[in-house]
């Protein structure tokens, strides 16, 4: 999507589970000699080309990807406003009021989790492709609660990092925990995907105004 340049809205799960992290700690010689336990655990590192920490990935992950164009004067806080602003509005729907914050003890922790009660639900990352003048605006959002066995690989995979302080469960919420109704969870994929075609569609016509 972002090297195609072209605004989209993607909302999709993997199929398969995997612990994502930067490729940049992948070439530690700790993380290098731990991955082989940690396939064979389950829980293959795969990596990414953005920076952050590791993160779980798998089919109770809900991810949304968007592409827009940048307008002029873009900057990186209004991505990460505009993406954590879809993900709250969707949520809203459900009757759930989200929040943004860093959350002690949360993987991938950082300023632009979207949380709920005080427990992350969701991470979010950029990218940013100056030549076609694009970013891709991303959220990982916990549906399903994660296998208990991912916490153990996250505490070796940080341990065979140098990183300090392993992923706590406490620190976490998901979107079963909070919503009562089965048809809720199902309904909220196509919640979220017309929340962000609305949003991208009023986006790109403040665009075509200002161009006008």
């Amino acid at each position: 999507m972002l090297a195609a340049g072209q605004p989209g809205v993607l909302v999709w799960s993997a199929m398969s589970q995997a612990i994502i992290v930067p490729e940049t700690l992948t070439r530690r010689e700790g993380v290098m000699a731990a991955m082989p336990a940690l396939a064979a655990a389950g829980w293959p590192v795969l990596a990414r080309s953005s920076g952050g920490g590791a993160v779980p990935q798998g089919p109770g992950t809900l991810n949304l990807s968007l592409v827009l164009p940048l307008a002029p004067g873009f900057q990186i806080g209004q991505g990460y406003d505009l993406i954590c602003d879809i993900l709250a509005d969707a949520l809203l729907q459900l009757a759930i009021t989200a929040d943004t914050g860093a959350i002690d003890g949360a993987f991938c922790d950082g300023a632009w989790n979207i949380t709920v009660g005080g427990r992350k639900l969701a991470g979010t990352a950029q990218r940013w492709r100056g030549g076609a003048g694009t970013v891709l605006l991303h959220a990982a959002a916990q549906v399903s609660p994660l296998p208990s066995v991912v916490w153990p690989a996250l505490a070796a995979l940080h341990h065979a990092a140098g990183l300090p302080d392993a992923p706590r469960p406490d620190a976490h919420t998901t979107l079963s925990d909070l919503v009562a109704e089965t048809g809720q969870l199902v309904a909220f994929p196509a919640i979220l995907a017309q929340t962000a075609r609305n949003r991208l569609s009023e986006l790109l016509a403040a665009q075509s105004d200002a161009t006008a």
